[in-house]
């Protein structure tokens, strides 16, 4: 039963991040490319510290690199579409639009994985 509490949990402070993120990115003059790079190296930052604290040791990646690379790069690119969505719709529909991406995540590893 826990579950249902980490799940609204975690919906609050998604709808918090969404909201904070559109008003971060309103005014004309906001970066939507220098606050997607802000937010990714801040949150990098926040797990590295994490990993060090809990003693965390990086396998052997060699094999994955093309894979580690392809993800990095589409994850790039997916964070600067979501902050230029919140720079020029509202926060709801944005909402709406992004709260899909288990769906799109799925279809997508149903292409890779088959293929």
């Amino acid at each position: 039963m826990i579950w249902i509490i980490l799940v609204l949990i975690g919906t609050i402070f998604y709808s918090v991040t969404i909201l904070l993120q559109r008003e971060f990115l309103k005014g004309k003059e906001s970066n939507s490319f220098a606050y997607s790079i802000f937010f990714l190296l801040s949150i990098s930052f926040l797990i590295a510290i994490y990993a060090l604290i809990t003693g965390f040791r990086v396998p052997a990646i060699s094999p994955l690199t093309p894979n580690l690379v392809l993800m990095v790069a589409l994850y790039a690119l997916a964070s600067l579409a979501l902050y230029k969505g919140l720079k020029i719709t509202d926060a709801s529909q944005t909402s709406i639009l992004s709260s899909s991406k288990s769906i799109w995540t799925m279809l997508a590893a149903i292409i890779f994985i088959v293929s």
